[in-house]
Formats: C-alpha cells, sequence, structure tokens
C-alpha cells in the first residue's frame, strides 16, 4: 500500500465529506504570476474526465469538488468551450481548456484567423475566474506540410499571448502543451524548435508508459519530468495529462507512483496537474483510476498542499 496509511485515506474521506457541502470559491484572480497562481508550494488538483459520464457525480463520490478541470475542444466548438469554461469557474474549478484551430498553425500565426481568435480571447475574458486556455496541445503528432512546421506552432502561441494583451484578458493564461517524450534523446527532436519564451506557464504531458500487456519500463513522475527542466527557465509548470496503470503483480505500487508525483509536484514549481482519468484515446490498458489509485487521488485532492 502507498505511505499514507488506511487511516489517513478515511480520515481524508470524511474531511472531503465535509468540505463539499460548503460553497465554492472562484479560484483567485489576485495579482501573482499569472491569473489562478495557487502561490509556492500549492497546486491545482484535477483530471481529465470522460465526458461521456457525469462530473458532478464523480466529484459526490470524491467528497468535493475538483481542483482543475482538463477538457478538449474543436475549433467550431467555441460555445461548448465557453460553457464549460463558466461552469467550472462556477463550481470552483479552474478550467484547463484546449482547443484546436480553423486551419493551419501558420495560418493563425499570420492574422488570417484573427476574426476567430479575438472572438474566442473575448468571450473568454468576460468569464468570473481565470482560464487556461492551450491551443493545439501536443502538436508534435501533427507536424507536417506548409504551415505546420514548430516554428509555426510557436509563432501562433505568440500570436494568441500579444492577443490576450490586445482584447485585455488578463484571466486568460495561454500555455503551450508538449509531451516529456519530446525532450528524451531517443525522440530525436530539438526541444528549442518548440520554446515560446513569451508564455509565462510551461506546459507538459507526462505518463508511465508501462502496462501489463506492453513491456515498457516503470517509469517515476519526476524521472520524466526532469528531462524537461533545463528548458522550463524558472517558469510555474502545468502537467496537462499524467498517469499511470496498476500493476497487479505489485499491489500499491501505482498507489505510491501517485503519491510521489503529487510531492515531486509542489516541490518543483508544478502549479497544476490534470489526472487522465478516462479510457478514452488510450490504445493500450486504460489509466483510469480504480480501487488502489482513486483513493490516493481522493487523498491528495484534500491535501493542504491542493488548492480548492
Amino acid at each position: 500500500m502507498t505511505n499514507l496509511s488506511r487511516r489517513q485515506l478515511l480520515a481524508g474521506a470524511a474531511a472531503t465529506g465535509a468540505a463539499f457541502l460548503t460553497a465554492p470559491a472562484f479560484p483567485s484572480l489576485a495579482v501573482g504570476r499569472f491569473a489562478g497562481d495557487p502561490g509556492a508550494g500549492r497546486l491545482h488538483y484535477g483530471a481529465v474526465y470522460d465526458w461521456r459520464k457525469s462530473l458532478p457525480d464523480w466529484e459526490r463520490r470524491l467528497g468535493r469538488h475538483i481542483g482543475v478541470n482538463r477538457t478538449y475542444f474543436g475549433s467550431a466548438s467555441v460555445d461548448s468551450m465557453v460553457k464549460r469554461v463558466r461552469d467550472d469557474s462556477l463550481k470552483g474549478r479552474l478550467p484547463h481548456v484546449s482547443i484546436k484551430v480553423p486551419t493551419t498553425w501558420t495560418s493563425v500565426a499570420s492574422g488570417r484567423n484573427d476574426a476567430w481568435l479575438e472572438g474566442l480571447l473575448g468571450r473568454l475574458k468576460n468569464e468570473r475566474g481565470p482560464v487556461f486556455l492551450t491551443i493545439h496541445h501536443e502538436p508534435e503528432n501533427d507536424v507536417g506540410g506548409s504551415g505546420m512546421r514548430p516554428s509555426d506552432w510557436v509563432a501562433m502561441q505568440r500570436r494568441a499571448i500579444a492577443k490576450c494583451r490586445e482584447v485585455g484578458a488578463t484571466n486568460v493564461s495561454i500555455v503551450p502543451v508538449l509531451m516529456t517524450w519530446t525532450f528524451q534523446s531517443l525522440s530525436r527532436r530539438n526541444p528549442n524548435d518548440w520554446m515560446v519564451p513569451e508564455a509565462k506557464l510551461f506546459g507538459l504531458n507526462s505518463y508511465n508508459d508501462w502496462s501489463p500487456t506492453n513491456g515498457r519500463r516503470w517509469t517515476t513522475f519526476g524521472e520524466r519530468i526532469d528531462h524537461a527542466l533545463p528548458y522550463v527557465g524558472g517558469r510555474p509548470i502545468v502537467v496537462g495529462e499524467y498517469g499511470c496503470r496498476t500493476d497487479r503483480r505489485q499491489p500499491g505500487r501505482a498507489a505510491d507512483w501517485m503519491d510521489a508525483a503529487f510531492q515531486y509536484a509542489v516541490t518543483h514549481n508544478i502549479v497544476a496537474m490534470s489526472y487522465f482519468n478516462t479510457p478514452l484515446h488510450t490504445p493500450d490498458v486504460t489509466w483510469e483510476l480504480d480501487g488502489e489509485r482513486e483513493p490516493v487521488f481522493k487523498w491528495l485532492l484534500n491535501s493542504a498542499k491542493s488548492v480548492w
């Protein structure tokens, strides 16, 4: 079992049950490094959740709202995205939303999609709380052809950041999200090709790729993030997705992994992290939280280091 005792987990469950009955506060817009800054050594702790299921039902089982809700939208789904942001803010969750663009990265970067971009940012600035906005997450998978090079993606991020200033969307933080794989030598990618120096936040997705069927090496959360640290430049880090599968041969191993990931986060300037609690888009064994990992997630959600 994890180094959190059964008694601690049960006590945490009771505490969260009481907390859920109180009215949630909006994530802070107080002056900080960015809108919604949780402060040093604290973070917004939450998840990606299966959109086909009820998030409020899951939160009732957890005993409280998740700290950050990670969701994804197509370029034509701005209305749905704004509705999601509004609901998250009302419930006290920090919305971390991703959206794809109508055409190519270079089209957005050159201003040909300014009407779409300004309309999107103009609507988000009217929402009551901070918003993390990612424009085309994990772009490394989609490189190819004219207008879809790393430099085009970087230019698109820069234009979005500039547009946030122009329209006065001070509550919106542009969060470029890359894969931790890009920062490993075996990827044969140059991480410098993807750097956006103007971004206040540094986004990463990081998984322990091991599963009972694929034979890959078990890796810690921190081991994967460590590869990217030389490129972060002291900026706060947002983990857009992370996950670990249960090893039935070693009970408690995955629970310990999750606990260690959280402890790494609070000591390495990670300000938000979203567990990939869904079977969607998973070619191998699901990352969904189970009877071993969900109690630890629930305990960590109630940690004094977890903003709510």
